[in-house]
């Protein structure tokens, strides 16, 4: 037992996934006489083993293709030069900003439900557009405010949604269509121009804005690279893998932005999402509206964003000039209910 204990440790220090069929497996080729029994028997041995041990089954809070630890280092050394960056007479707060892409699905429906206690069969409906999703780039800055979104749904980019829909859409944002609704160089372009450059064009003359991107390959074009320092605007991108640690809209944006588009959902499912006993789709100004909703609402939340810059022990700016300690980590947490995660 110590040295399936120690294998689970090792296994777990990795960031490698263990479940009950890989003890089952491994503790098998540790004993040849374990290995006799049947697989019942072993799966049961497999449990009172977790349940020996403190073990349990939990929720993955972060994924990613390397080692926690080599992630972390290098998210170390990162931080540790971008400090240095972020400072100084020639920044601004309000114009050191981080956009990254997250996805908001036309359909948000719980994997739990309330029910009776011993029912063997819980019953959930879905529908056929509970994968359809749009992509909301968002932006925001250290001095806690956030820029206008660009929301990218499915189609053309010059086809009838983009031609006759996207007028009646909310004022407050931009709007893109792309054969698969996600961000690509062209829609990544119309960010810099409909997006950035109006906001960085009111920054004071000594200031040189920063923008932060992950390392997304369409955010690393040279087209896109060289538009953004055409504006007078420095360009710094985060290690793959870092992004969970290092950058300010998954640790602390996220969450609670799709938490308000979550309630903007429901709301409209109680009102008006199910008829005559159907799930109907809400359409695409439904979706562009629970956005700018949310958007409005994290707008009057500036201590939340704040906080996304100064969390998890990787904060852009020192204690004296990023925050009150207490602050950090006070924001909501980066996987919501349905595990979904930013793209890239």
């Amino acid at each position: 037992e110590d040295m399936l204990l120690r294998y689970v440790f090792e296994q777990r220090e990795q960031g490698v996934n263990v479940d009950t069929l890989r003890l089952v497996v491994k503790a098998s080729s540790m004993s040849p006489e374990f290995n006799t029994k049947s697989f019942t028997a072993r799966t049961s041995a497999a449990w009172r083993f977790m349940r020996a041990h403190s073990l349990v089954y939990r929720m993955g809070t972060h994924v990613s293709q390397r080692n926690p630890e080599e992630v972390r280092q290098e998210a170390t050394e990162y931080m540790e030069v971008m400090r240095r960056i972020v400072v100084g007479p020639h920044r601004d707060m309000r114009y050191i900003i981080n956009m990254d892409q997250t996805p908001v699905y036309f359909a948000m429906n719980a994997k739990r439900t309330i029910d009776v206690v011993g029912v063997k069969t819980v019953h959930v409906r879905t529908s056929p557009h509970d994968t359809k999703r749009a992509t909301v780039a968002v932006s925001i800055t250290g001095a806690g405010s956030v820029l206008p979104s660009m929301v990218i749904f499915k189609g053309k980019p010059d086809g009838r949604i983009a031609r006759n829909e996207f007028s009646d859409y909310p004022r407050n944002h931009q709007y893109r269509c792309q054969d698969n609704a996600w961000m690509d160089e062209e829609v990544m372009v119309a960010w810099v121009n409909d997006v950035l450059k109006p906001y960085v064009a009111n920054a004071p003359d000594h200031v040189i804005p920063l923008l932060i991107l992950d390392s997304y390959r369409c955010h690393m074009m040279a087209s896109v690279v060289t538009r953004i320092q055409d504006l007078g605007v420095e360009v710094r991108h985060i290690p793959g893998g870092c992004t969970s640690l290092c950058q300010p809209v998954d640790v602390g944006f996220n969450k609670p932005f799709k938490d308000r588009v979550r309630r903007q959902w429901l709301s409209w499912m109680i009102r008006e999402g199910v008829v005559h006993g159907t799930t109907s789709p809400p359409s695409r100004r439904d979706v562009a509206g629970w956005i700018d909703r949310a958007i409005a609402e994290m707008k009057g939340e500036e201590q939340i964003i704040k906080n996304a810059w100064t969390k998890t022990g990787y904060q852009w700016w020192d204690k004296d000039g990023g925050g009150d300690e207490e602050e950090i980590g006070e924001a909501d947490e980066v996987i919501d209910e349905e595990g979904e995660e930013g793209i890239a």
